[in-house]
């Protein structure tokens, strides 16, 4: 039984007072992410003190209050926030994946998510190549030993085909590798033993995978504009209130299938980056 604590939660739904657990805690995490809700995230982050009180339980905590923190920063590049305020969140995240690897030097996916914070704390350093060079020797060591160690990961296929799709092929790279991934990622998630829902275990990959593989399809070169609206769609068969793949993603892909029967050329998808949005 996750001990609870009684937390004052006045300027979340204006309800008084609720019982938040550790299950309850990453449950509206999840949801608080999907719905691109990042004042309640950053709410929930800072509630998320009263759980620091059960030792057993800290590593998993850790993660979660990282993963808050890491999807209110990929939220907020949606949304067009402030470099300097994103890289505060990703650092935020990025140490609190650190603390849980320093309670669990075992935690696979602790490992994949700071190596995914740092991997955007490269894209938002910039032309600072000494910047991304120092990012670069931190994540590069972290995705290794997550192969080692857990090398049929979903969430380790996710982070990487980003990663893939920008390195030149000559480098291992290119587009079509990072389709592979989310392939495998895909796979990977039929056999993986924790099933998605409401542990505590991080169990989340396929709706992600899924929007992935939309917005590559929609980005490759050619755009596979069906394919691409057929993965969105099953993500949101998954996750309905996805506001990202809804209202954003889904919305872009449909009008690029537009342009293309006229003949026009969508200008503005040359310049996204895939950020695992």
């Amino acid at each position: 039984m996750f001990l609870a604590a009684v937390l004052a939660l006045s300027s979340l739904n204006h309800a008084p007072r609720v019982i938040l657990t550790l299950e309850s805690f990453v449950r509206q995490v999840r949801r608080a992410d999907y719905a691109g809700d990042t004042e309640l995230l950053d709410s929930l982050y800072t509630l998320s003190d009263g759980l620091l009180v059960n030792p057993k339980q800290e590593s998993f905590l850790r993660y979660w209050r990282g993963f808050a923190m890491w999807r209110k920063g990929l939220n907020g590049m949606n949304d067009k926030v402030s470099a300097p305020m994103l890289i505060q969140d990703f650092r935020g995240a990025a140490e609190e994946f650190e603390e849980a690897l320093r309670l669990d030097r075992e935690f696979t996916d602790a490992k994949i998510a700071e190596a995914a914070c740092l991997m955007n704390l490269a894209f938002l350093a910039g032309s600072d190549q000494a910047e991304v060079k120092r990012l670069v020797g931190k994540f590069v060591p972290l995705l290794r030993d997550a192969e080692v160690t857990d090398p049929n990961n979903p969430r380790l296929f996710w982070v990487k085909g980003p990663m893939l799709w920008h390195l030149p092929e000559s480098k291992g790279g290119g587009q079509a590798r990072a389709f592979a991934a989310y392939d495998k990622g895909l796979q990977a998630c039929e056999t993986q033993t924790v099933k998605d829902g409401d542990s505590i275990h991080p169990s989340w990959g396929k709706p992600e995978l899924l929007m992935n593989t939309a917005w590559s399809k929609l980005n490759s070169t050619p755009p596979q504009l069906l394919e691409a609206e057929r993965a969105a769609i099953q993500a949101l068969k998954l996750v309905p209130y996805w506001h990202y793949v809804r209202d954003i993603l889904l919305p872009k892909i449909r009008q690029a299938k537009q342009l293309q029967i006229s003949g026009g050329i969508p200008p503005e998808r040359k310049k996204e980056n895939n950020t695992n949005a």
